[in-house]
């Protein structure tokens, strides 16, 4: 149902983008990528021109404005023909998709049906590794600063599942196009629990990469490029992530460690005694960093059969080690994914519905920490 809906939003709306070129409204007035009145929320970053960059998967803008038109002005940074995506939101109305290319600004328009007060949020729907979405400015009538509203916050650590890649096929089906088309990070089950709990969300996942090792190299793993602005070890930029004050740390990560490989580099038997090492010692770190936070530790529903039973016995030995040091803290928890057996995305990975269906096994998990 939501993608025949979309498809239908998204032929109006490429209709209406034909008709209204941003530049040539004269009603519109320009507003900077650093006016107080846009918010910006995950891994963002201000560039050497003060635009603003969205980094991580589900980054975004949001604000609010008046008018019966609105434009946001994005530039793709990312290698040769390359590009990424993002999903808008209007008054709680998903848009659409929209894939940002080319090393030029791009104005994104849209008309509405009424003038009345907006609320308009622009998400990064692909990852880090994909390269960068620029905030350039954006274009209304009046914007509207939005009251700050402290909201409880959830914080989530993961790979290619939590990013919410091989997601969506409704445009561009699997083994098609890019190996991140089928991105969809605005309807990955993260942001689909936090929106349901009223709670605001920061991902940070890369595709491909677990708690040790990669799917199909030694690294460099989650530990290694954390802490750096891009998920890499090559920049010098750390993120600053003063945003960020979690009440839950969710961390979903193991499927790559148990991952066979490519068949083409020498790949190890899976070391749980590495495993375990790896994750308690990365969770030492957030546990520092964040020390009222609750952790949760997921497992994976793209495993199944004996690798299941090593992951979720791996995060069980985790969950003793983590209380064993902390008995002043909230213990872990540890939640093991049941109503996904079959992934139906690209690659084996959960698709929207799937995603709909971890959330939905997930919220009243979360709600329960979030109350307490």
């Amino acid at each position: 149902m939501r993608n025949s809906i979309l498809l239908s939003m998204l032929s109006y709306l490429a209709f209406c983008c034909m008709l209204f070129q941003c530049k040539e409204s004269k009603s519109l007035v320009l507003v900077k990528p650093e006016d107080p009145a846009l918010h910006y929320s995950g891994r963002v970053h201000p560039d050497e021109t003060q635009n603003m960059e969205l980094i991580s998967s589900a980054s975004s803008v949001s604000f609010g404005f008046f008018g019966d038109s609105v434009c946001l002005l994005l530039k793709n940074v990312a290698s040769t023909d390359e590009y990424n995506y993002v999903t808008v939101v209007i008054d709680q109305q998903v848009l659409g998709r929209f894939r940002i290319k080319g090393r030029e600004v791009v104005p994104l328009g849209f008309r509405l049906d009424s003038r009345k007060r907006h609320q308009l949020q622009c998400v990064k729907a692909t990852e880090a590794i994909n390269g960068r979405i620029v905030v350039c400015g954006v274009e209304a009538t009046k914007i509207s600063s939005t009251p700050e509203i402290s909201r409880q916050q959830i914080l989530f650590i993961g790979n290619s599942i939590t990013c919410g890649m091989g997601a969506d096929i409704t445009d561009i089906p699997c083994e098609a196009g890019k190996w991140y088309d089928q991105h969809d990070a605005y309807f990955a089950y993260g942001p689909r629990v936090a929106r349901q709990l009223g709670a605001d969300y920061v991902l940070n996942s890369v595709s491909g990469i677990g708690i040790y090792r990669q799917w199909n190299t030694d690294g460099p793993a989650m530990p290694a490029v954390y802490d750096h602005l891009y998920f890499d070890t090559t920049s010098t930029e750390t993120w600053d992530d003063h945003r960020v004050d979690p009440q839950i740390i969710s961390i979903a990560l193991g499927t790559n460690d148990l991952s066979s490989g490519d068949g083409i580099h020498p790949r190890p038997e899976f070391d749980s005694t590495t495993f375990i090492t790896s994750y308690v010692d990365f969770a030492h770190r957030l546990y520092r960093k964040y020390p009222e936070a609750r952790f949760v530790l997921l497992s994976s529903p793209m495993e199944s059969g004996a690798k299941a039973r090593i992951l979720e016995e791996c995060l069980t030995t985790i969950k003793q080690k983590l209380d064993g040091s902390y008995p002043e803290r909230f213990p872990v928890t540890t939640y093991f994914f049941t109503g996904v057996t079959d992934p139906a995305g690209c690659g084996g990975h959960p698709d929207d519905e799937d995603h709909a269906e971890m959330a939905k096994e997930l919220i009243p998990v979360f709600r329960k920490l979030l109350d307490h």
